[in-house]
């Protein structure tokens, strides 16, 4: 059995890949979630390589509130490699949308009118409503069983390997998650996507997350400048979502003020607990970077 892993990766971070390969079901699906940041993608590609687990397709959350780009790029490299793609929690009339994993009460706009928008406690809800409800309904309507694939790695957080066992093997929404990167560091990543000269979602190159979610939960204003400068669209249609909870904060149902502001980092008392769970990190790659009080800033 080999992962073909190219010499330049520590060669105990490679063992550890070989070892979780091995422990991996080899029956029914083996689907990869891929966000479109360099762990997932790196993960992905690993699992495809080997010779001993079938990799069946790609599963991409479509948060409703992300940059595009990402999703073409993810969707892209599906067809690259000749992989089922498919793409999870497509908004409620968007072209395109065959099934409606996300039901119209749980999409960003609708959240945001009602509670304002996001700082770091209300994440937890955020993750729920934008991507791990829709993932799991598209999970349990398939007929065979299912092993996951994460880019979770040890070296990122304590936090996100609170559930990720010494040999990279986890359980996530009931399904057998398996970790191929669970050793790598964050310099491994980068050979191994160098020596096998993979292709980089240019989304995470320019602004150092995968830009699949943008929530605002984890996010600064700074951040907000920075999707001005290379997606200008997106940044326009954040601030019309502002300008729309800005007129519902004047409602007697509506919210506060002070959440009428994207990337506004307050905190509601009763949303401490909420902000260190670590069960809502596994799909949320990109916000571990921005918890406040990890060091590690190179997550994805």
């Amino acid at each position: 059995m080999s992962t073909d892993i190219p010499t330049a990766v520590d060669a105990t971070a490679a063992r550890s890949a070989q070892r979780v390969l091995t422990r991996t079901p080899t029956d029914g699906e083996v689907l990869a979630l891929v966000s479109g940041g360099h762990d997932s993608l790196s993960a992905m590609a690993v699992v495809r390589r080997s010779s001993r687990v079938d990799l069946s397709g790609i599963v991409h959350v479509n948060t409703g509130i992300g940059i595009p780009q990402t999703r073409t790029f993810v969707k892209e490299r599906a067809k690259t490699l000749g992989l089922d793609y498919y793409e999870v929690g497509v908004p409620c009339g968007e072209p395109g949308q065959v099934h409606e994993y996300r039901r119209p009460h749980e999409e960003y706009p609708a959240l945001i009118r009602k509670y304002g928008l996001p700082g770091p406690g209300a994440h937890k809800y955020m993750y729920w409503n934008l991507k791990e409800k829709p993932l799991r309904r598209f999970l349990n309507e398939r007929s065979e069983p299912i092993t996951l694939v994460s880019g979770v790695r040890r070296g990122e957080s304590d936090r996100r390997m609170e559930h990720v066992d010494e040999e990279g093997i986890s359980e996530y929404l009931g399904y057998t998650t398996v970790s191929p990167l669970v050793d790598f560091t964050g310099l491994d990543v980068r050979r191994y996507r160098n020596a096998l000269d993979l292709p980089m979602n240019p989304v995470k190159e320019r602004l150092e997350m995968s830009g699949e979610c943008l929530c605002g939960a984890f996010a600064t204003r700074g951040e907000l400048r920075m999707v001005q400068l290379f997606y200008p669209a997106v940044y326009r249609r954040i601030l019309c979502l502002e300008a729309m909870v800005g007129a519902h904060t004047a409602t007697d149902d509506g919210p506060k003020k002070t959440y009428g502001e994207w990337g506004h980092d307050r905190l509601k008392d009763r949303e401490q607990a909420a902000r260190q769970d670590d069960q809502q990190m596994l799909l949320c790659d990109a916000c571990e970077s921005s918890c406040r009080g990890d060091d590690n800033q190179n997550c994805e």
